[in-house]
């Protein structure tokens, strides 16, 4: 995968941690609660193009009925839509980590499939990241996958020569 997509899922899965499945009626309800506490309403639904009641909306809350397949992966859409908006800011603050940055592990595409005569000889490298996570978590907020490929090809320069053996990789590793 590109280093945009990594940086993608790995803050996908720290975002993810912990949140129900849309597939079951508890996980519905429970979504349900998250995308519209507070002074939210209905609005992160709306956004993902759900178009029933707030009666309807208001039994999936309950638990007295249950959404159809395409309602549900709306639903799911909503909860990242919001997810990543409400955690954005605190990933910014601490991946910055006041200046210092964080490290990421870079591990490179897995060599054992490539011809010997083509394959190199790419070990898993480290770097601190100080001013980039900001662009990162705003693409990373955004679904932008074009801007995150973008920004770790620049950041993947500080790699040296190696950069370009660089530019996809098989996953990373950062704490969030």
């Amino acid at each position: 995968m590109t280093g945009g997509q990594a940086l993608a899922r790995t803050l996908d899965a720290a975002a993810g941690y912990g949140m129900p499945s849309v597939r079951t009626k508890s996980g519905v309800i429970v979504c349900l609660r998250y995308l519209t506490w507070g002074r939210r309403g209905n609005d992160w639904l709306r956004t993902a193009g759900i178009q029933v009641t707030d009666r309807t909306i208001a039994r999936w809350k309950e638990g007295t009925q249950f959404p159809r397949e395409a309602n549900r992966r709306k639903i799911e859409q909503a909860l990242w839509l919001c997810r990543r908006s409400s955690l954005a800011d605190h990933y910014k603050q601490r991946l910055w980590d006041n200046g210092r940055g964080s490290r990421i592990e870079v591990y490179p595409v897995d060599q054992t499939t490539v011809a010997l005569n083509r394959s190199r000889d790419l070990r898993m490298r480290h770097f601190n990241v100080r001013t980039e996570w900001a662009a990162i978590v705003d693409a990373w907020s955004a679904n932008d996958h074009a801007r995150l490929d973008e920004v770790w090809e620049s950041m993947t320069y500080a790699l040296g020569s190696d950069h370009d053996a660089y530019t996809h990789v098989s996953h990373l590793g950062f704490g969030v």
